[in-house]
């Protein structure tokens, strides 16, 4: 049974058959000074070659860094720490943000501008979408996690994407729909510089609840767009969610990259095939890809590098 995530710190488990043997002091390998130092000269050798097979800015390497918040956005006048935090799984990422957005809440940290990725693949259900509306044994097909996001809204299959997150304190000058438009208005600049032109924002506001209740894609987070969400030609390239914890905001979108993101049709609990059929086609007219826009691949490891020129 699927629990809503909860931070919970890790544990040790352990087989009951375990048993602890005392050696006798005679019989154990104790090593040398010498010995110690050709062990270590071969760690360090091993490591220098691990990160000879890494890009400048990997899918594994974690860094932060503390900027203005106004190279984001002329209306963030606060310190923003940004993160570039590599693959995590699925529970792992949402405890971050939902934790991340909880002290700061309590005063115990700094805003945050944070992207990540997800191993294995993920589909993450909206805080109030019921979980009956994916079927186990499809996901565990595919290899799928299934996680639920602290923020609204419906499912994503988080695949070949950049996933971004943003904690920030709200206040009367600084509502969340002011950060939803800000935030968009700067990941447009790093999309444009990944190639991807006639980018546009959905200008009305459509009335989910009217459109979750009469159609089956609704199951699907690109189904649709919200105000100021970002668009290529009637697309959703980007998509977003929200959730208000007292007076802080956590908000985090999925920046599709590449093909992966419409097998949510598959592992769906659709009553028959006509049903997920259209799920499938819905979700292709609906929504594309950096990579199929530009017509190439756009990795991971590329939409970083973009993201970091412009912020750090």
């Amino acid at each position: 049974m699927l629990k809503k995530a909860k931070l919970n710190p890790g544990k040790l488990i352990m087989n009951s058959s375990f048993k602890l043997e005392l050696i006798p002091s005679n019989k154990l390998f104790l090593p040398n000074y010498r010995q110690i130092l050709f062990y270590k000269m071969l760690l360090w050798l091993f490591l220098i070659n691990c990160n000879l097979l890494m890009d400048t800015i990997t899918e594994q390497e974690i860094s932060k860094k503390i900027i203005n918040g106004k190279i984001i956005s002329p209306l963030f006048d606060f310190d923003v720490e940004i993160i570039f935090d590599g693959f995590n799984s699925g529970i792992y990422n949402m405890h971050f943000d939902e934790k991340r957005a909880l002290l700061l809440e309590d005063g115990q940290t700094l805003p945050m501008l944070r992207f990540y990725g997800w191993q294995p693949w993920t589909v993450s259900l909206g805080a109030n979408q019921k979980e009956s509306d994916f079927d186990y044994a499809k996901l565990k097909e595919y290899g799928f996690d299934l996680v639920r996001r602290p923020t609204g809204g419906r499912a994503v299959l988080h695949a070949n994407e950049l996933t971004y997150s943003f904690v920030c304190k709200i206040k009367p000058e600084l509502k969340p729909q002011d950060v939803y438009r800000e935030i968009h208005i700067f990941l447009v600049k790093g999309l444009r510089k990944l190639g991807v032109n006639d980018l546009s924002f959905e200008k009305s506001q459509p009335d989910f609840k009217d459109f979750y209740k009469r159609e089956t894609a609704s199951i699907s987070c690109f189904a649709s767009s919200a105000r100021y969400e970002i668009e290529w030609h009637g697309k959703k390239i980007v998509g977003s969610a929200q959730r208000v914890i007292g007076n802080t905001l956590l908000q985090h979108g999925s920046i599709l990259l590449g093909k992966g993101y419409e097998l949510l049709a598959e592992v769906a609990n659709l009553p028959n095939n006509d049903a997920r059929e259209h799920l499938r086609n819905y979700i292709k007219s609906h929504s594309i890809s950096l990579s199929e826009i530009v017509g190439k691949e756009i990795e991971y490891s590329q939409a970083i590098c973009i993201f970091s020129n412009l912020l750090l």
